[in-house]
C-alpha cells in the first residue's frame, strides 16, 4: 500500500483531501504542529512536528516519519513548511509534491512575483515595495500584504493614503511587505495539476462565492477558457509540480488580475478534484508512478457547487 504523509491536517479545509486518499486506498500519515489537530480523526497515523522555522528538526523529524512509516510521498501545507521540506528532500529520502526551488523562491515572496510575472505580461494589481510610500502613486483603496506569507494573516486595507500613512506610522504592520493597489470583483480560484517534470495535466478555474478566514466555504466551477489559456502560458514560464492554486480578482471589465500563486493544494481544491475525473485519476496515477510521457492538459469538469459546515468530534481527556 502506497503511504502519503499530509502535512497541516489541524487546518479544517484539509479534511475532503484526507477524505479523498483514504477513499483511493492509500494510507495517510498525518503531521501537524500540535497534537490536537482535527485531522487526526481522519488518517491511519499521526505525527507532531515542530515549526517549519525550526529546519533542522523539521527536517530530521520527517526523515524518521518517513524512514518508519515508509512513505513515497510528502504533500505540504504552509509554504515556509513546503520550502524547508523541499530544501532538504534528498535528506528526507522521498518525494516532496511541491514545485522545485527555483519556482518557490520567486512565487513565495509576493514583490518578487510581482516583478517577475508583470515583466513577463500578466496583469496584476500595481505594487509597490513596502518603504516606497514617497514613490507610490495610488490614491485610492489599496491594500498592504506581508511578503511572504499565506492565506490572509498580517494583510491589511487602507481606505485613502492618509490611512496609509497612520498604519506606517502606528507600526500596525510588522516585517517586509507591499502596497497593492485595491480591485474590486469577484474572487476566482485556478486549480492545477502538474506532473513531476512540470507538464500540465488538469485546470479546473473555480469561483469563490463565499470565503471565512480566508478560505472558500461556498464555490462553484466554472468553465473560462481565458484562464486555461493563462494557466499554459504560466506553466510554460515556470515549473510547478503536483498541485497548485493561483488566485485571481475579475473586475467589472472582465479582466482577471492574478493576485497570488499558492505552491500546494487550496484551501477548495478538493472542490476541483471533485469535479474532474481527470483530476482524480491524473493524481491517483502519479502517486502510483503510473503517469508515463507527457500528455495534452485536461479541461474536462462537472459544474459542480461545494457547501461546507463544521462536524464535532469528541475524545475522552
Amino acid at each position: 500500500m502506497i503511504s502519503i504523509i499530509r502535512s497541516a491536517i489541524g487546518s479544517l479545509s484539509t479534511i475532503g483531501f484526507l477524505k479523498f486518499l483514504k477513499e483511493h486506498d492509500f494510507r495517510v500519515i498525518g503531521t501537524d504542529i500540535t497534537d490536537s489537530a482535527v485531522g487526526k480523526f481522519f488518517v491511519d497515523a499521526f505525527y507532531e512536528v515542530p515549526r517549519a522555522s525550526e529546519e533542522k528538526s523539521v527536517a530530521t523529524r520527517y526523515r524518521e516519519i518517513v524512514k518508519k512509516e515508509h512513505a513515497q510521498w510528502i504533500i505540504s501545507g504552509p509554504e515556509e513548511e513546503i520550502a524547508v521540506l523541499k530544501q532538504n528532500e534528498q535528506y528526507i529520502e522521498t518525494h516532496v509534491l511541491h514545485p522545485p526551488l527555483e519556482t518557490l523562491r520567486i512565487i513565495t515572496d509576493k514583490w518578487r512575483a510581482f516583478q517577475y510575472l508583470a515583466k513577463n505580461g500578466f496583469l496584476m494589481p500595481q505594487s509597490y515595495e513596502g518603504g516606497e510610500q514617497e514613490i507610490c502613486p495610488l490614491q485610492g483603496k489599496m491594500i498592504l500584504k506581508p511578503r511572504r506569507g499565506r492565506g490572509s494573516s498580517g494583510i491589511l486595507v487602507a481606505e485613502n493614503k492618509e490611512q496609509l500613512t497612520h498604519i506606517q506610522q502606528a507600526g500596525l504592520i510588522h516585517g517586509e511587505y507591499i502596497i497593492q493597489e485595491f480591485i474590486e470583483g469577484e474572487e476566482w480560484t485556478v486549480d492545477t495539476l502538474h506532473d513531476l517534470d512540470g507538464n500540465l495535466l488538469n485546470v479546473v478555474p473555480r469561483r469563490r462565492l463565499k470565503v471565512d478566514s480566508g478560505i472558500s466555504i461556498i464555490g462553484e466551477t466554472v468553465r473560462e477558457e481565458y484562464l486555461f489559456e493563462l494557466m499554459m502560458s504560466i506553466s510554460s514560464l515556470l515549473n510547478f509540480v503536483g498541485g497548485n492554486c493561483f488566485q485571481f480578482i475579475k473586475d467589472k471589465s472582465g479582466r482577471y488580475y492574478l493576485t497570488d500563486i499558492n505552491p500546494r493544494f487550496g484551501g477548495g481544491s478538493i472542490l476541483s478534484l471533485k469535479a474532474s475525473i481527470s483530476f482524480q485519476q491524473n493524481l491517483v496515477r502519479l502517486f502510483k508512478g503510473e503517469l508515463r510521457g507527457s500528455q495534452p492538459p485536461s479541461f474536462d469538469f462537472d459544474k459542480l457547487r461545494m457547501h461546507r459546515y463544521y462536524e464535532e468530534f469528541y475524545d475522552k481527556i
